[in-house]
């Protein structure tokens, strides 16, 4: 068992399935590209985008 110190939502003891919250990093670097490489990043872009929409519907349906 793992005891943890948090910021309580109710007085009392709760005892149950945790889940942690941290600010997450984030770094975005500027970086120059060529003509040619545009279509190729925006593929990855939207294809990244889609991977993170697809993330967050099933956070919001499982959590």
């Amino acid at each position: 068992m793992k005891e943890c110190k948090g910021i309580p939502v109710s007085e009392g003891i709760g005892i149950g399935k945790a889940k942690f919250v941290t600010k997450p990093k984030f770094e975005i670097k500027k970086k120059n590209i060529s003509e040619e490489e545009v279509d190729s990043e925006l593929e990855r872009f939207n294809t990244n985008l889609e991977n993170v929409l697809q993330e967050m519907d099933y956070l919001i349906q499982n959590f």
